[in-house]
């Protein structure tokens, strides 16, 4: 998969002064939150052409329907990822003071924040671990594999002068 290298740097550079280094939250979730800032970049650096920036697949428009159809699947997509974006420093900065508080509670608040942005469970907050954990094998996930791990590198490089 191609990543904007543009789009890459300005995005290390906003999650890396707005959160910090994300080891603390381990892999999975230091992944999924660099995939949120990445996309948030991307879009935006892309407004002209969303949903190629977005990889979304937009058919050919035969008819009106597929247009309307269109149009509401790359507006939803933007929508998610502003969304995504908004919310998710907020999610952090609570997750990472109630695991200083509580490490079980923090460790739950991981696999919340997992199961809302990265596995996409329809209303989370609304159902039990369980429940949750019964969905999680359904979910596709889309994101960008080994992501944070070259927005560390690529943040290392910004201050290497």
């Amino acid at each position: 998969m191609t990543v904007d290298e543009r789009a890459l740097r300005e995005a290390a550079e906003d999650m890396f002064t707005s959160l910090g280094p994300l080891s603390d939250l381990g892999a999975e979730l230091s992944n999924t939150v660099a995939n949120v800032y990445y996309r948030f970049h991307v879009m935006r650096q892309n407004m002209a052409n969303p949903h190629s920036a977005l990889r979304m697949l937009v058919g050919d428009a035969k008819s009106a329907k597929d247009m309307r159809s269109s149009v509401v699947n790359v507006t939803a997509g933007m929508d998610t990822a502003m969304n995504d974006y908004k919310f998710i420093a907020t999610m952090i900065e609570s997750l990472r003071e109630a695991r200083s508080e509580n490490q079980s509670i923090g460790d739950y608040l991981i696999t919340h924040a997992l199961d809302t942005f990265k596995y996409r469970i329809k209303n989370a907050y609304e159902k039990s671990g369980l429940r949750r954990s019964i969905e999680r094998p359904f979910c596709k996930v889309d994101e960008i594999g080994g992501l944070y791990d070259r927005m560390v590198q690529v943040h290392g490089e910004t201050y290497e002068l």
